[in-house]
This record gives structure tokens, C-alpha cells and sequence, in this order.
């Protein structure tokens, strides 16, 4: 307490020297204790200050308020590459069809532009492997070398799943889309080596964005949510942004060509 006092002190008589004024709440037992512990003519000064706290506090917590809902919006709207992109997916395809927004065509450039793979591996114990649908949990403990396995791993043709948790670098991103959009949502980022498929054909129980980050991915998806009916491809490149609704079977595949490909899953689970 003595030191967070003296810290009151050596801010408020520092704001005096420069003759500037610095708004912090203060208790009426702090008030009293810095009364007594301030030279005289700092007192006018202190008096100011808490005098003016209040509303400065008012006005500081409107604007943080403002700022952080701009920020929100501003992350989704860069998703869809434009105001009017987003506004029209919410209006007309949402829940209704599969929609590929190719980056070269938006105004915004995308809100992810490259993913810290090491980072993510040395933070999430939540990280998968998988082979067309086969899937391993490691323990990074048991592993000498784990940054040098995930490589091999993946260079051999393998995907590296990532659920996004709150102990991870891009939980504050997950945290903005989930409040802009109002509800939660999964984050999964899928890290591919060469012509390497994470997953076989299958769908979601939930709707789902995609925007690709690194490397092309060649997607299949089906034009109903019958299997057996008409499919179709399409390249997803970096900033691009693809909708599935649920239902839709789709599988991905790393594009000729590429060693690696790295992408961003959406699960739009509130719906």
C-alpha cells in the first residue's frame, strides 16, 4: 500500500513540474493520506485532479468502448475484403450457398496475413496430426525435438491441426470475430505439406469460414448437401475467403506445386 502511494505521490508531483494534469480515481482514504503527504502547494494540483476524474473516466470509458467496437467491426469487414462484401453475405448467402471471395478482388487487404507456426506449437497443447483423416494428440514432453518432428511431419505430407485456445498469440483475434459476429466461435489453423489432405470428404455441423493464409489449397465441395450429386472445384490463393454452410461435404487438398499450405477454420458455432 506505502508503495502504491509513494507511486501516487511521484506522479502527481511530477505532473506539477510539468504542469500538466493526470486523471486517476482515487479513494477518500488515498485523497487524505497524499493531502497530508504532499507539500502545501501541490494540494490545489491534487484537489484538480480527483475533482476532475470522474468525467475524464466517463469520457475515457466511452471512447475505449467506441474504439473497440470499430476494431471489431473493422476485423470482420477486412475478412470480406469491403462493407459492402460482408453486408451482402449477411443479407443474401449466409445459410444459403458457398461463397468464394477471391482477395484480388477486395477492397481491404485480408486481417491475417501470415501465422506464427512455431509460436502456436510452443503455447497450444491442444495440436493434432493428421493423414486423411487419421488423427494423433502428441505429447510435446516425449519429444526431443518437437519443432524439428512437427517439420518432418509435415514436409512428409502431413497436416498440423491447431485449435485456438485463450493461452495462444491469436485468441484476441478469435476474441473480435466472436464479438462481432455476437456468438461463439471455433478457430482452427491447418498447417499441410505436400499434396496433403488433413481430411477426407465429410461436412460440418456448423457453418464455416476459410481464409487461407499461406501456399493454394484446391477445394472440392458438393453443390447440395447430397453426396452423391454434383461437386465442384475451386483454388483458394492468400486472403482469399470461402464460405461453407453446414451440411456441405467439402475436402481440401495442398496444391500442386507447394510444399506447404497453411490456412485459418472459422467454425461459426452460434448458429
Amino acid at each position: 500500500a506505502m508503495k502504491t502511494l509513494r507511486i501516487y505521490v511521484l506522479i502527481v508531483s511530477l505532473c506539477n513540474c510539468l504542469n500538466v494534469t493526470l486523471p486517476f480515481i482515487l479513494s477518500n482514504n488515498e485523497r487524505y493520506f497524499l493531502s497530508a503527504l504532499l507539500p502545501t502547494n501541490d494540494k490545489k494540483s491534487l484537489t484538480t485532479v480527483c475533482s476532475t476524474a470522474i468525467s475524464l473516466e466517463e469520457e475515457v470509458a466511452t471512447s475505449s468502448c467506441s474504439d473497440v467496437d470499430d476494431d471489431e467491426e473493422e476485423v470482420l469487414t477486412s475478412l470480406f475484403g469491403s462493407s459492402r462484401a460482408k453486408d451482402s453475405f449477411f443479407q443474401n448467402d449466409v445459410g444459403v450457398r458457398t461463397v468464394h471471395i477471391s482477395r484480388i478482388d477486395c477492397e481491404l487487404p485480408s486481417p491475417l496475413i501470415r501465422i506464427d507456426i512455431p509460436n502456436l506449437i510452443e503455447t497450444n497443447e491442444w495440436t493434432s496430426f493428421r493423414r486423411r483423416g487419421s488423427q494423433d494428440f502428441l505429447n510435446k514432453t516425449l519429444i526431443v525435438n518437437y519443432q524439428e518432428f512437427s517439420s518432418n511431419y509435415i514436409q512428409d505430407g502431413g497436416s498440423m491441426v491447431i485449435p485456438i485456445t485463450p493461452d495462444d498469440y491469436l485468441a484476441p483475434f478469435k476474441e473480435k470475430i466472436e464479438l462481432s459476429l455476437g456468438g461463439n466461435v471455433s478457430m482452427n489453423i491447418y498447417h499441410s505439406g505436400p499434396s496433403a489432405v488433413a481430411l477426407n470428404r465429410h461436412y460440418d455441423k456448423y457453418d464455416v469460414l476459410v481464409l487461407q493464409i499461406e501456399g493454394e489449397k484446391e477445394w472440392e465441395i458438393a453443390a447440395t448437401e447430397d453426396e452423391k450429386g454434383e461437386w465442384f472445384n475451386t483454388t483458394m490463393v492468400p486472403g482469399d475467403l470461402l464460405y461453407i454452410p453446414k451440411g456441405i461435404w467439402h475436402a481440401a487438398t495442398t496444391a500442386s506445386g507447394f510444399d506447404s499450405t497453411t490456412h485459418v477454420t472459422i467454425g461459426l458455432q452460434y448458429r
